[in-house]
């Protein structure tokens, strides 16, 4: 009973973690400016995830809990355009 809970925990809350670390989070979408220039933000992600369990007791059949936390800190954009590639750092 306990490994089916555990793993209905997990279902639930896994699907939703490749929405936070997906790639369009740390490269985002390409701006194009009148001139040519291509823009792309670059971002820095930082994540955490944390899950817990339990064990029967006397007391209680099941315990446990989920957490995530995510941070995103834009660090600069790639400037693509006619003199080149260029790293502008915030």
């Amino acid at each position: 009973m306990e490994e089916k809970n555990i793993v209905e925990l997990l279902k639930s809350a896994l699907p939703n973690l490749n929405e936070l670390v997906s790639a369009d989070v740390v490269v985002g979408k390409e701006i194009k400016t009148s001139d040519g220039t291509t823009i792309i933000p670059i971002s820095k992600v930082t994540f955490g995830y944390g899950m817990g369990g339990g064990i029967p007791s006397q007391n209680t059949k099941f315990g446990g809990g989920t957490g995530a936390g995510v941070s995103v800190t834009p660090i600069g954009f790639l400037v693509i355009g006619p003199d080149g590639v260029r790293l502008m750092q915030i």
